[in-house]
């Protein structure tokens, strides 16, 4: 385990000019949020802080610790982040963001599931919303994160038909998870 400041030293290895580096304490944070994300929910904020700038990889970074650290969010700090999670990073341009807001939101779904029925609309959405220059493919992560959660969805017609439409899909990627996700719930 480590200690508050072996994390802030990793927190400031993602500011590092050494790509290297970067990865490396992304990929130690990561696993930490993933293990023990009550020693990362302390410094929520700069994590929260990553999501405001343009840089690519820190979005990148900040989404899937902030992923993780929502099964922990005693504070309900990710009420803040929601209109910023899934109005501008659900319907960012990168298919980098974009994408991976929308599959690491099963993870706030199955952490906060009284969010379910304001989240699983905004995903199914992203054709309407999503500024994604990967659109066909982000629509492959959104049937990831729906999958993980498809139990305790509230609105199953809609998740079937989006999952219907999906076989239709330009994005082999995507055709290949909704036909995957047919036959898993035995969908017509």
């Amino acid at each position: 385990m480590k200690a508050n400041h072996e994390i802030e030293e990793l927190i400031s290895g993602l500011q590092s000019k050494q790509l290297k580096e970067r990865e490396e304490a992304f990929h130690q944070l990561y696993a930490l949020s993933e293990e023990h994300p009550e020693l990362l929910y302390p410094f929520w904020d700069r994590f929260a802080e990553m999501l405001h700038g343009p840089e690519v990889s820190k979005l990148y970074w900040a989404i899937h610790i902030i992923a993780n650290l929502a099964r922990v969010d005693t504070d309900n700090r990710f009420e803040e982040l929601f209109d910023l999670w899934f109005n501008e990073l659900l319907n960012h341009e990168s298919p980098v963001v974009s994408p991976h807001a929308a599959e690491k939101s099963e993870k706030i779904v199955l952490a906060k599931p009284e969010l379910e029925k304001r989240i699983t609309p905004l995903l199914l959405d992203i054709a309407n919303t999503s500024h994604c220059r990967h659109l066909d493919l982000q629509k492959a992560y959104v049937l990831s994160a729906l999958d993980q959660y498809f139990d305790w969805v509230s609105d199953k017609e809609a998740v079937v038909a989006f999952i219907r439409e999906q076989l239709q899909s330009t994005s082999p990627k995507t055709r290949k998870k909704a036909k995957e996700l047919k036959q898993k719930y035995d969908i017509n």
